[in-house]
């Protein structure tokens, strides 16, 4: 099966995954821990299953600085629509 190399497709992939779920892969990611990731993207699967089959590809190859970046990009866009949000709010 192909997976996309694409970072902007990775990144669409877990545009809606519980920012919490993404927390613990964050955290088991940069502790090595397989094990965790793997157990964390099966919670992941239940409702992404796309994202899931994504993320453990790339935890599968190791790639997890790649996993990091993605999840990184992600708060990175969040903190910038919050703080959009919030100057028209404040």
């Amino acid at each position: 099966q192909e997976y996309p190399d694409d970072a902007a497709a990775l990144a669409a992939a877990i545009t809606d995954v519980s920012p919490g779920l993404l927390a613990e892969l964050e955290r088991a990611t940069t502790q090595f821990d397989i094990t965790l990731m793997l157990h964390i993207i099966n919670a992941i699967r239940a409702e992404h299953p796309s994202a899931a089959e994504q993320l453990e590809h790339l935890a599968q190859d190791f790639e997890y600085d790649q996993i990091l970046r993605l999840i990184q990009q992600k708060w990175i866009i969040e903190w910038r629509e919050y703080s959009e949000c919030d100057k028209h709010t404040g």
